[in-house]
């Protein structure tokens, strides 16, 4: 009675939306440890290792994300971000065994082609599997990939941003591409034969140095690869929308050692609330490259992600896409059961009293859409 009740609520109050006779094809690119470390005060670099980044973020819309994990987990970001679903309310991860309208399929529902790109291995975290139950058309992995190009020990991020315009100049209609890069992926212990962006901070340790000026070789490549990326979409006529984020920050020593070294977090202890918001914030930022007004988000969680970019496209979409904008109306953050952001940079250590509602009515749809008893489920996935 409770989950019909919230059901028919939503129902009610939401309006039916025709979609939009315009299709721009929307590429998202999810980063490998992507972060804007210049936000590290204390840390002196020989140079800027993003400037177009840092060029990108001035011109376009943009802020942080809120990411589930740190150092590693990507599966689990990009899992809230494709389905709006959160990880924390997931009975086995992500190993999806049935079909649900995530992002994929809603961009299938409104006359996209689907695809995914990533410069690893498919089978890696179950992705040849459930990339199907979602609604990807094809998933191009490192074993389609033809004498690939690698930086380090992964495949670069050069080659990463040739496979995403590949993709695009081979398809047929508009299409959603996701494509996850690799290079900048740990372990980061020696990582490049040569480091040409150099730490100069004198008081951290030669660990710290190491591990940080190898990040920082991968973080420049990144910003080269999404260059190349955002310069062919300048030149083509076909309206384009380009989402790009990091997943989350980059493992630098154990217990926090590189961040703790520099005072971006609390020097020893335990990270609680804004120490913590920190550690788990990466960035992102909306691009378009036919002059597109887009709202811009301080901070973001990632199973909002999704969904926000439905809007921006202006998709027919599920119902229960319709709840999660309920949700973000008072929450900016809530993907962990240790931190919370609520509206206005409040920040919480657990969800507070006037969410608790929301949160159970999000746990209980989550629950129903994916086990078998489907109580309102099918309500949830139609479409408006």
């Amino acid at each position: 009675l409770y989950l019909e009740g919230a059901v028919s609520g939503l129902e009610n109050g939401t309006p039916n939306r025709a979609g939009t006779n315009s299709k721009p094809n929307v590429i998202v690119i999810l980063s490998e440890s992507f972060f804007d470390i210049t936000k590290i005060e204390n840390l002196k670099l020989s140079e800027d290792p993003t400037p177009n980044f840092r060029k990108y973020i001035q011109e376009y819309s943009n802020g942080d994300i809120g990411s589930i994990t740190f150092g590693g987990g990507t599966n689990k970001v990009e899992g809230e971000f494709l389905t709006g679903l959160l990880d924390r309310h997931m009975p086995e991860g992500w190993g999806l065994d049935k079909e649900i309208n995530a992002l994929p399929n809603i961009f299938k529902h409104n006359g996209y082609e689907t695809a995914a790109v990533h410069t690893y291995y498919k089978t890696f975290y179950n992705r040849d599997i459930y990339y199907d139950k979602i609604g990807f058309d094809k998933f191009i992995g490192y074993e389609d990939m033809q004498a690939p190009e690698f930086s380090g020990p992964y495949v670069s991020d050069s080659y990463f941003a040739d496979q995403v315009i590949n993709t695009y100049e081979n398809k047929n209609s508009p299409i959603f591409i996701f494509g996850i890069s690799m290079e900048n992926h740990q372990p980061y212990n020696d990582k490049y034969e040569n480091n040409n962006i150099k730490i100069l901070n004198g008081d951290i340790s030669e660990e710290s140095k190491n591990l940080g000026e190898n990040f920082i070789t991968g973080l420049n490549s990144a910003d080269k690869g999404l260059k190349k990326i955002i310069d062919y979409f300048e030149n083509i006529e076909e309206d384009t929308i380009i989402l790009f984020f990091g997943d989350h920050l980059p493992t630098l020593g154990s217990d926090f050692k590189f961040y703790r070294e520099l005072g971006f977090v609390e020097k020893e202890g335990k990270l609680v609330n804004n120490g913590l918001l920190k550690i788990v914030s990466p960035p992102y930022f909306i691009y378009s490259n036919y002059g597109l007004n887009i709202e811009s988000y301080e901070l973001i969680g990632s199973n909002f992600l999704g969904n926000y970019l439905l809007n921006i496209v202006g998709l027919e979409k599920p119902l229960f896409y319709y709840f999660i904008d309920k949700a973000f109306e008072q929450s900016d953050y809530m993907s962990r059961f240790d931190l919370f952001v609520g509206k206005g940079n409040k920040i919480y250590d657990s969800v507070p009293y006037y969410f608790r509602g929301i949160e159970e009515m999000y746990k209980m749809f989550q629950h129903d859409i994916l086990s078998d008893e489907n109580y309102v489920a099918g309500r949830l996935e139609k479409y408006y």
